[in-house]
């Protein structure tokens, strides 16, 4: 994950606060691959198993599956987020406590609209700026249901995507480490 993603921009401090969105981000840590999992775990919060299903029989052959779509399919609460957020950004600031809130999306895209008018020297301390499009789209869509990408072939076919958790804290510790805001 790169620090030009959405979430990423989205927690770019320099507004003092974090969005509050309805959304998570689906993207994987990098580590799943799409092969058998190694680690067949059963979770109780899946409709599906995690253990290996029996390919078709060859007497009803299936069409050929031409894409997978690689999003989690459980992604989880950025509400259940938010307290990891802002304990890394409080951690990072040592003897400099930020005050850090969780506000109403359209206040928080006020307030990068509003930096997003200083102009150009911002950006490197907000990189949502250059998100601003996608955010304003966003607010535009709230309220209404998002898409949702369809992921069942792609959990049969991979034991990793199947067995995937819903994103949660360790795995939003790992990416702000990995940005390294």
């Amino acid at each position: 994950m790169s620090k030009q993603r959405v979430y990423p921009a989205a927690i770019g401090l320099l507004l003092g606060n974090l969005p509050e969105i309805n959304r998570l981000p689906t993207s994987q840590p990098l580590t799943p691959t799409l092969g058998p999992s190694r680690h067949r775990r059963q979770h109780n919060h899946r409709p599906v198993s995690c253990q290996r299903e029996q390919p078709p029989s060859s007497a009803s052959p299936s069409p050929p599956l031409y894409h997978y779509n690689l999003v989690n399919p459980y992604p989880g609460s950025w509400s259940a987020l938010v307290p990891t957020v802002v304990q890394y950004f409080q951690r990072r600031a040592k003897n400099t406590p930020i005050p850090i809130e969780s506000v109403p999306f359209v206040d928080w895209l006020a307030a990068l609209q509003a930096s997003a008018a200083l102009g150009s020297e911002d950006v490197p301390k907000n990189p949502g700026i250059k998100l601003l499009g996608f955010y304003e789209e966003m607010s535009e869509l709230s309220g209404r249901d998002g898409y949702v990408l369809e992921t069942s072939e792609t959990g049969r076919t991979s034991d990793s995507m199947r067995c995937l958790t819903p994103v949660g804290k360790e795995w939003m510790g790992i990416w702000l480490e990995q940005w390294a805001f």
